[in-house]
């Protein structure tokens, strides 16, 4: 049995799945600055179960110190570098300590001028720490691409993401009788996210949804109201609880993730989970899921015509029949699940701190 010792700003639903399972065989402990963190709670979401995971919220300098100390043959496993003052400040520790570190990182967003000051910073950070870190957990393809023209070495980046729970009664999809795809989108609703444009190009296409639903809150909500209240099967619902969110994915057959930039988007998986297909963008961490199966289809957001191309070939296509929808489902549950990824998990730790060569590629790719 292992000792692993997680580090996080806050505690996440999208971390639950994997540390709970990892919990089963090896003694986890997860510590946080932040019990919930405030965004997370206006979307709606509802904090999550850690099973035997020890966690501990706000830990003060000593008691930090204190586990240290305590488990010193301890893998210590940092979410992020230097984001985070709480993290920042134990992962220093952990280098001064010759402590087992491993750090799972999203992508770093490269492109215009803060792109390049991303670029000087992040080539000295690895600079400075690459040799202290045994490995990088890369949250998707472009992550790992993007860590690896920072110049950290190759052999030492792990393909990863975010996992979440599985849903209840996960083939009770209560789908109707419809002749017209139905479209979700679940998030925040500012410009990153890109939701407006998408608005726009799918209220010409209204006559051709049979319903088009709109989750979240934040600054551009006016704006989303009004383009969607003239269209009468096209509605907006605010901020709902994760377990709502299940639900009408189950009644959906389109989730829409359509961001700029995002470094996973997590709702992918529960959309997947759920026996959707995904229209996502290809500048989120989680197209990589789409992209390895047919559960949808990738555009450029930085292109409309990118989107619309894919959208009317989800129009072409029809509403999922429940037998495609047990079909994604059952991927997902063998290629994204708390279960599945802890195993790839432990492959990893295998690999790097005791040689093992059985190390098998991330089960989603």
């Amino acid at each position: 049995m292992k000792t692993l010792i997680f580090w996080q700003y806050a505690l996440s639903i999208h971390q639950s799945a994997f540390t709970k399972n990892i919990a089963k065989t090896h003694k986890v402990m997860l510590l946080v600055n932040k019990d919930f963190s405030e965004n997370r709670k206006d979307l709606g979401w509802i904090a999550p179960d850690f099973g035997n995971v020890e966690v501990r919220v706000a830990p003060s300098k000593s008691e930090v110190e204190q586990v240290f100390r305590s488990h010193p043959e301890a893998i210590h496993v940092f979410g992020g570098i230097d984001a985070f003052p709480f993290v920042f400040e134990a992962f220093k520790l952990a280098v001064g300590l010759k402590s087992r570190i491993l750090v799972y990182l999203e992508t770093v967003n490269l492109e215009g001028f803060k792109g390049q000051l991303r670029f000087i910073k992040y080539t000295l950070l690895f600079r400075k720490y690459e040799k202290h870190i045994r490995g990088i957990l890369a949250t998707g393809l472009t992550a790992k691409r993007s860590f690896i023209k920072l110049g950290f070495p190759e052999a030492k980046i792990y393909d990863w993401g975010y996992f979440t729970e599985e849903p209840d009664n996960v083939l009770d999809f209560g789908q109707e009788n419809k002749n017209k795809p139905s479209y979700l989108y679940v998030g925040a609703l500012i410009k990153r996210k890109n939701i407006v444009p998408i608005i726009k190009t799918v209220c010409k296409f209204s006559e051709k949804v049979e319903r088009f639903t709109v989750l979240g809150g934040g600054p551009l909500e006016n704006e989303v109201k009004a383009l969607l209240e003239p269209v009468g099967n096209f509605h907006f619902s605010g901020s709902v609880s994760n377990t709502e969110v299940f639900g009408l994915m189950k009644t959906h057959d389109y989730l829409i993730l359509p961001s700029y930039f995002d470094g996973w988007g997590a709702v992918v998986n529960e959309a997947l989970m759920s026996g959707m297909k995904v229209l996502v963008s290809n500048r989120c961490g989680a197209s990589v899921l789409v992209a390895k199966n047919e559960a949808g289809l990738v555009f450029d957001p930085f292109f409309p015509e990118s989107f619309e191309s894919v959208f009317r070939k989800s129009l072409q296509d029809g509403p999922l029949e429940n037998e495609s929808r047990v079909a994604i489902q059952n991927w997902a549950v063998s290629t994204i699940s708390g279960p599945v990824v802890s195993m790839y998990f432990e492959k990893i730790i295998e690999h790097i701190f005791e040689g093992s060569e059985d190390l098998t590629e991330a089960p989603w790719l």
